[in-house]
């Protein structure tokens, strides 16, 4: 290109290969360019917040066993800034116990705003977290390798095919009811998709009262740290709340064999 040759660009005119101005057409669509990505931010934070209040008003009693189990974890963090005992498997312990703590905000939200995909890798990692506090308090963790989630009480790894199927998108029947939009006119095998996140009870429940079971086991584990590092666990008043937070598991039937599990534990 020579110096006389100029570089075209997108406000030039069609019939006019000098720079005279913009065309308004493309001045308009230029201008209005971000108008897209903001309308996008508008309508995904107000469907989230829709589905926020769906999800809440459904919870019923699950949403107080969540904030029994956040309020014991964070009352164990704030007792355990003061200096106690300390050697690599408590160490180790308390990286995996920190990563924990930093997603429970963003877990619970993501299941509140439907978005159940994203929600369900993130309860993968939380199921593997606690199996790696497990491996690392049985003395058989090892670096590089998965945890193995059957380590986790409760049963609960019976649902950690479920979150992975979920979350690597590998099984269509799974996906098709969380992304299938509702529309009237279907043409023919056609069927509409929700490109924003709709609510869906049944799942919503199903992975809110799986993530309160996860807290209630981080919180087990937590005392047990706690103690190894202070001499003391959860005071009574807490172990109180907490059967009460299981006992609300409990009645809601989302664990199959959970009572027995528990009192043999």
């Amino acid at each position: 290109m020579t110096k006389k040759q100029k570089k075209k660009t997108i406000y030039q005119t069609k019939d006019n290969n000098q720079n005279n101005g913009p065309d308004p057409e493309t001045l308009k669509e230029f201008t209005n360019f971000f108008n897209d990505a903001d309308d996008y931010y508008e309508k995904s934070n107000n469907m989230a917040k829709y589905n926020e209040n769906l999800s809440n008003s459904f919870f019923g009693e699950l949403y107080q066993a969540h904030r029994i189990a956040l309020s014991v974890i964070w009352a164990l963090v704030k007792k355990g800034q003061k200096p106690g005992k300390t050697d690599q498997s408590i160490s180790d312990r308390l990286v995996l116990v920190a990563s924990f703590i930093q997603g429970i905000d963003l877990c619970q939200s993501t299941i509140n705003s439907g978005l159940y995909t994203q929600a369900s890798a993130l309860l993968k990692q939380e199921l593997e977290t606690l199996a790696a506090i497990e491996e690392i308090n049985q003395g058989k963790r090892m670096i590089n390798k998965t945890p193995n989630v059957s380590n986790v009480k409760w049963k609960l790894s019976e649902y950690y095919g479920l979150l992975n199927q979920i979350s690597h998108v590998a099984n269509h029947k799974i996906l098709n009811p969380i992304y299938n939009g509702k529309s009237e006119t279907v043409l023919e095998e056609a069927i509409p998709v929700a490109v924003l996140p709709t609510y869906n009870q049944e799942l919503s429940i199903k992975l809110y009262s799986f993530h309160v079971c996860l807290l209630l086991q981080l919180c087990s584990l937590m005392a047990a740290l706690h103690e190894e590092q202070h001499g003391e666990g959860t005071t009574i008043v807490q172990n109180y709340l907490i059967s009460d937070a299981v006992n609300i598991i409990l009645e809601s039937g989302f664990m199959r064999d959970l009572n027995q599990k528990v009192e043999s534990d």
